[in-house]
């Protein structure tokens, strides 16, 4: 008994020896083989199945395998480039802070430039925190009547200061090219120009006016990121006047609208 013992130890740790003399070669398919290796050359690789040591050699390209774990231990990795080139792309990541210049801003009371911050709120990159300034100047020359005809009854800014801080909603997140639709607080102050009835002259004249304007506005955007470092966009918002007061005056309802064109930078 103790004869028919050792020798089944015996078999034991001789087939463990041969099962850890083997070599694996590992494919990019997730194929395993089992083999002794005999050469390793610049794109080949020639071995012998481990299971007929005593048959055929065999070769393998290495752009086949991902890594050879030989025997004694040891580990060779070949084709990691081409394994890391399958995975999904991680996607680039944008900043969540937006600086930004506007060299032409339209606005119902004139021509403008502006500056703005913007900050997305959450991870996906579906809310933010906008915060534009506009400045407003006398584009008008001469004795230019905006409005010949009587028609109209707004004003035109000689220096006008406002600022529209609001929430943007982008339906998609983060992206090259996306939407944006949110609503903001208009806040505008400064003096206007009008061309109006002087009962005094009894002709039409320019008239300065100080002009204060609190209200709400609802934006639509275009917004493009052709690099997470830099923003390209298109605004316009409509909205109306909550307040309108022109020298501390109540004046009637005022419509709001304004057009930007926006460059600036992602951190």
């Amino acid at each position: 008994m103790k004869i028919k013992q050792s020798y089944l130890a015996i078999v034991a740790v001789l087939l463990a020896n041969a099962a850890s003399a083997q070599d694996k070669m590992y494919k990019t398919n997730g194929d395993v083989i089992d083999a002794k290796v005999k050469s390793v050359n610049e794109n080949v690789i020639t071995y012998k199945r481990f299971n007929n040591p005593d048959g055929p050699d065999y070769q393998i390209k290495k752009a086949e395998l991902s890594r050879i774990k030989y025997a004694n231990g040891t580990e060779e990795e070949y084709n990691v480039r081409m394994q890391t080139s399958n995975t999904p792309r991680s996607k680039p990541k944008y900043g969540k802070n937006i600086l930004t210049f506007s060299p032409m801003t339209l606005s119902n009371v004139g021509i403008g430039v502006g500056l703005g911050y913007e900050r997305v709120l959450d991870k996906d990159g579906i809310f933010a925190f906008v915060l534009p300034i506009s400045y407003f100047y006398n584009n008008l020359s001469g004795d230019y009547d905006p409005y010949p005809y009587g028609g109209g009854n707004s004003s035109q800014a000689i220096n006008f200061l406002a600022v529209a801080p609001g929430i943007k909603i982008y339906p998609t997140g983060f992206g090259v090219v996306r939407y944006g639709i949110g609503a903001s607080l208009a806040f505008g102050t400064g003096t206007t120009r009008s061309y109006e009835y002087n009962p005094l002259t009894g002709y039409n004249s320019y008239v300065s006016n100080d002009r204060f304007v609190m209200g709400f506005m609802v934006n639509n955007s275009l917004n493009i990121n052709p690099t997470p470092k830099v923003y390209l966009g298109l605004e316009m918002g409509m909205g109306t006047s909550y307040v309108n007061q022109i020298n501390g005056i109540e004046d009637n309802v005022a419509f709001l609208v304004q057009f930007g064109i926006k460059a600036g930078f992602r951190f």
